[in-house]
């Protein structure tokens, strides 16, 4: 009887198998190899997409895999090294280049929910701990020209003139001018001073009509703070809040989640990088301060199982179509 022989079989190197492979071990799974194109410099260009399942379980069993896939969010650029025998970068893709871009394209996918959810809580983000700290000076501006109608301009210490700008950019606050410029509430703060003061949602003392303000301005300008004033650490309650709605609104209807279920949602879906390095960031509080201001409900059985608001779910169905979708019954 012959003996068996051990068969070595090496893989032909190709530039896709050369980027597949760095990709699987340096980048991650959700990514996935497009189009190659032979370029005249003896280069290959290959593009990238994106593939990002979320598995959603529902009633009786039953499961459904929702799947983002997005086209085009980056490309690798390789060339043969004809004396090492093996292909070498040109333009390496890099972990977190690739992880914004999605990000970015997931945050414009959902732009018509997020809005939505930011205009449901205008009266509720005031109240939440993150948004007071990380816009107490902003609070502290818009009390003062509340409060005392004026004060001087040269008040406001040079490290916060960012806030003050942003104000005064978006018609909240402007200078009057004379021989001591004073900071003034513009009409635009005068108007909803007003209104909140006859609104049922809203307690009437000056903190919590001030509280308020600080609501409507997260809802209206909530990109500009996260992108300009680079307050990044306020992204943690309305990331989760859309990593809930987004699988809810695609599933129809309201679906029991996990905290840790969610959490995991909330790592595909979250805008800034390593959320957990902010300091003070605990998701369970973000879970609970979300529920105590009805964006979230916990199950009447299980306070570590969240649901939808039946209200602002409702809201949310009709964009039901607009999260593009392949949709696996599992």
């Amino acid at each position: 009887m012959t003996p068996l022989k051990s068969v070595n079989i090496q893989l032909q190197k190709t530039p896709e198998s050369f980027v597949r492979n760095y990709i699987s071990t340096k980048i991650g799974f959700n990514i996935r190899l497009g189009n190659t194109q032979k370029n005249d410099d003896g280069t290959w260009t290959i593009k990238l997409k994106a593939i990002v399942p979320s598995f959603v379980k529902l009633d009786n069993d039953r499961s459904k895999t929702f799947v983002y896939v997005f086209h085009d969010v980056g490309e690798a650029k390789v060339r043969y090294d004809a004396e090492d025998y093996d292909f070498d970068f040109v333009e390496k893709p890099k972990a977190p280049e690739l992880d914004m871009i999605l990000m970015k394209k997931i945050d414009t996918l959902t732009a018509d929910v997020q809005q939505e959810i930011l205009d449901y809580g205008k009266f509720a983000w005031g109240n939440l701990s993150a948004v007071k700290h990380w816009m107490g000076t902003i609070h502290n501006i818009i009390l003062r020209c509340l409060k005392d109608d004026s004060f001087p301009s040269d008040n406001v210490p040079m490290k916060y003139q960012r806030y003050f700008e942003f104000l005064r950019s978006g018609k909240w606050i402007r200078i009057e001018g004379g021989d001591k410029p004073k900071v003034v509430a513009d009409n635009k703060l005068k108007k909803l001073h007003e209104v909140l003061l006859h609104e049922e949602k809203v307690k009437h003392d000056l903190n919590s009509i001030t509280d308020a303000v600080i609501g409507h301005l997260f809802a209206q300008h909530y990109v500009q703070i996260r992108d300009e004033l680079n307050i990044r650490q306020l992204t943690g309650y309305v990331t989760t809040t859309k990593a809930y709605y987004a699988d809810a609104v695609r599933a129809g209807k309201a679906i029991p989640m996990s905290e840790n279920t969610l959490l995991t949602k909330f790592r595909t879906y979250n805008y800034s990088p390593k959320p957990s390095t902010f300091k003070g960031f605990n998701f369970p509080s973000t879970v609970a301060e979300l529920v105590g201001n009805n964006f979230l409900k916990y199950s009447r059985h299980d306070e570590h199982i969240v649901t939808a608001n039946p209200e602002l779910l409702q809201i949310l169905l009709p964009y039901q179509a607009t999260l593009e979708q392949i949709v696996i019954d599992n």
